[in-house]
């Protein structure tokens, strides 16, 4: 199996379409590498610019940290968004 990488983010940090496209790219790399990227601790404002351009059916999402480890140890885990 490749790389698995839980990216924990900062609520003040300002998201722009290059960090988007900086994420996609890191989650095909590792999803084509047999790994697997996990976003937790999303701001609500970035959580629902995922939702809007439906980012959030690409990427996995995970309210926390906690979460989304859990969702590396089951590889039964959909793709869907668990941001509650």
């Amino acid at each position: 199996m490749g790389s698995e990488y839980v990216k924990p983010f900062d609520p003040s940090w300002v998201i722009v379409g290059d960090s988007l496209l900086s994420l996609l790219n890191l989650n095909k790399q590792l999803t084509e590498e047999g790994g697997r990227l996990v976003l937790c601790n999303v701001a609500p404002d970035f959580a629902e610019v995922l939702r809007v351009t439906r980012f959030d059916r690409i990427l996995r999402i995970r309210s926390n940290v906690e979460s989304a480890v859990a969702c590396m140890d089951d590889p039964a885990i959909s793709r869907q968004s668990k941001l509650g």
